[in-house]
């Protein structure tokens, strides 16, 4: 009956008073029949009231009570549990002393365990002892602990391993190795799969949306999102991750419609589940470009007091973290650089203040905002301090090893699924074997007659040994060409990740050419700051491409698609004009080799700065659109704007713009034609072919031609 009302759904205090109630009468009746087990299992039970009470000093007492009388009684198995018990219980700790009391807890139950030979208690405490190394930080102390925790119940065929999974898919996530997270949470769920466990599935589902989204790669993240959030009871944050995801997609319209059916539960959700809805709202209106809107729900989120009851302010608070930055990014849009320099502040002390690591994606975040804002501020030192950081963390998550690890993961998950329902289909297998044996018997006396009859001819049993013979020339001729082509496979393997890592470098490089021109940016102003200012946008234009290839499983072109919009939200950040511009794109699906896609993107900066800068005088509102679409491989790109236009001139002729000549000179280097019409607003129409390396049947055509005419 205390149990009952002590675990009783909500928090009320009728509900813990009658528990108590009920512990003590158990106490005076088990004292009264002499029963001693019974009399401490009720002061078991009254310290775990004491706990749930937020009583911390009766909690650990009524516990120490337990203990000493399992000490004295020589009774170290129940000993071992009641510290094992008070460890558990003791979770909320924040201090390094009140951590380091946690650990001896569990230090105390592993050793009695491992003298009563109970090994499967003693590996529990060995889980909760690398759980408080992990929120010291001591990474590779708590995998090695995780790792022998596995070897031990894998000795003893204990085969329950996903609670230790899920810690070592933790542990992986914090320390920035989002492949190996991923990959235990399969492991996971294969585990739960043989023992037939599906429980926690939506929540390793989850685990994996968020390693993908942290490593972005939004639309896988999707996926495993959406399959979290259609198991039978799915988690509240995985509907509310799957609004974040399609937001980084840019699919608006998907995001509402999700948020507007979260919305309705608003009045009957719980406390954390508040928490994940006023955030993601906050996100939502901030990409909507609603951004009263989107702080009144941050504000929301600021006034439940997170520091205090959803985690303690020692501690790292992500949802405090995301808070401050996603608030910080949002003044800085509007313009106002003092009230997000205060949430940046508020950002970078709960950071330094963590005693528990901080997930790199948000430290990615974080160094990523304070670089706009402190180059808005003109402190450029302190800019390119956070680009190099934000770079450094950047280079340590994504990488094309990494990637192709995650393939390879996946790769043996879809195996391993597929060897389980080959199991399956054993049974089925044994019946048609029995019906392949008896056609076979038939085929076997068949073949025993035609091999009779070519015995009796001389001439046929040397031919059939001839014929023999030259099949084993081919096989080992055929084996010889698969070896071969092997090993071209490999090789040709090399030469993308080389390229991968070439294009890396490039990006780098540009990167750090951007920065140097921010810097001397500085010293300039007119006509000498304008030409720099254009000479960063062009070399993003270019860095973006190489970025793109080596994150990119095709490194020989570029999805345009893609591509554009980034550019497009590099070019409003940059002269800032989110409010006053309206960008509307559509783009197909082109796919474009390197020689083309750096024109194009060259193309695309010239003619958007140069509409941005001019067409929209006076600070007046407008829209610029670009399209780009693909007709049996001949592509067309439309630039236009609804401005004041450009003035007429001779087509013909050379421009004298040194904009319009690099667009036309560009424009030859692909051998497109360019028109220009000048009446309400300007239009730019490029017309061209894709480039033939993009078609491989026609690539291989024109090397059978060389090689026919050589």
């Amino acid at each position: 009956m205390g149990k009952y009302h002590l675990y009783k759904p909500g928090e009320f205090k009728n509900d813990l008073d009658s528990a108590l109630s009920f512990f003590n009468e158990a106490l005076q009746l088990s004292i009264k029949l002499g029963e001693n087990d019974w009399k401490y299992k009720a002061i078991t039970m009254i310290g775990t009231y004491y706990f749930e009470a937020g009583d911390k000093k009766r909690f650990i007492q009524s516990f120490m009570d337990v203990i000493a009388y399992y000490h004295n009684t020589g009774d170290k198995q129940k000993e071992g549990k009641a510290w094992h018990e008070l460890a558990k219980l003791y979770e909320n700790t924040i201090s390094d002393a009140e951590m380091q009391d946690r650990l001896d807890y569990y230090q105390h139950a592993r050793s009695l365990f491992l003298q009563t030979n109970d090994q499967i208690n003693a590996n529990d405490a060995l889980r909760g002892i690398a759980g408080i190394q992990m929120r010291r930080k001591q990474f590779d102390i708590a995998e090695k602990e995780l790792q022998e925790v596995l070897a031990q119940y894998q000795k003893l065929g204990y085969n329950i391993l996903h609670p230790t999974y899920e810690m070592l898919q933790y542990l992986e996530y914090d320390r920035g190795n989002y492949n190996r997270s991923i990959a235990y949470c399969l492991k996971a769920l294969e585990n739960m799969k043989v023992h037939g466990d599906t429980g926690w599935s939506a929540h390793f589902y989850g685990s994996i949306a968020k390693s993908y989204f942290t490593n972005g790669k939004f639309e896988e993240a999707l996926e495993w999102q959406r399959k979290a959030a259609t198991v039978e009871h799915p988690n509240f944050p995985d509907v509310c991750g799957q609004i974040q995801i399609l937001l980084r997609l840019d699919r608006l319209e998907e995001a509402r419609r999700v948020l507007e059916s979260v919305l309705k539960q608003e009045s009957t959700i719980t406390y954390d589940q508040r928490v994940y809805l006023y955030r993601i709202s906050g996100l939502y209106y901030t990409k909507a470009n609603q951004y009263e809107v989107a702080l009144s729900y941050y504000k929301k989120l600021l006034a439940m007091d997170l520091k205090n009851n959803y985690h303690s302010e020692a501690i790292h608070n992500p949802v405090l973290l995301m808070c401050y930055t996603e608030m910080a990014d949002i003044y800085q849009r509007s313009g106002n650089l003092d009230e997000a320099g205060k949430y940046f502040n508020n950002a970078e002390i709960l950071v330094k203040n963590s005693i528990t690591p901080v997930q790199p994606g948000m430290l990615v975040t974080l160094y990523s905002g304070l670089y706009k804002y402190l180059l808005a501020r003109g402190d450029y030192r302190g800019a390119i301090k956070n680009l190099e950081r934000r770079d450094e963390l950047k280079d340590s998550i994504f990488t094309a090893n990494k990637d192709k690890q995650i393939a390879e993961l996946h790769v043996q998950y879809q195996t391993t699924q597929k060897e389980l329902a080959i199991k399956e289909l054993h049974s089925k297998e044994v019946a048609q074997k029995a019906q392949l044996d008896k056609v076979s018997l038939q085929k076997n006396i068949t073949i025993g007659g035609i091999v009779l009859l070519l015995l009796l001819s001389g001439i046929g049993y040397k031919s059939y040994r001839a014929k023999q013979k030259t099949n084993l020339q081919l096989l080992a001729k055929q084996q010889q060409i698969n070896r071969q082509n092997a090993t071209l496979q490999h090789l040709l393997k090399e030469k993308d990740w080389l390229l991968k890592e070439v294009h890396h470098r490039v990006k780098n490089n540009l990167h750090t050419v951007i920065c140097l021109l921010e810097a001397q940016a500085r010293n300039l102003e007119n006509d000498a700051l304008e030409a720099v200012e254009n000479s960063q946008n062009r070399i993003y234009a270019m860095s973006l491409i190489h970025e793109k290839l080596y994150q990119s499983d095709d490194i020989k072109t570029i999805d345009m698609a893609e591509y554009i919009p980034e550019l497009m939200e590099s070019l409003k950040d940059s002269f800032g004009v989110a409010k006053q511009i309206k960008f509307k794109l559509n783009i197909d699906p082109v796919e474009l080799t390197l020689s083309q896609a750096i024109p194009l993107g060259l193309i695309l900066n010239e003619a958007v700065t140069n509409s941005i800068k001019y067409a929209f005088p006076d600070n007046r509102n407008g829209e610029i659109s670009i399209f780009m679409k693909n007709d049996h491989d001949l592509i067309t790109l439309q630039i236009m704007d609804d401005g004041i236009g450009m003035p007429a001139f001779d087509q013909e002729v050379e421009p004298e713009s040194m904009g319009l000549r690099l667009i036309k000179g560009l424009s030859e280097d692909i051998d497109a034609a360019i028109s220009f019409q000048v009446e309400q607003g300007t239009s730019i129409t490029i017309v061209f072919k894709a480039d033939a390396l993009n078609d491989v049947a026609g690539f291989s055509e024109s090397r059978e031609k060389e090689v026919e005419f050589a």
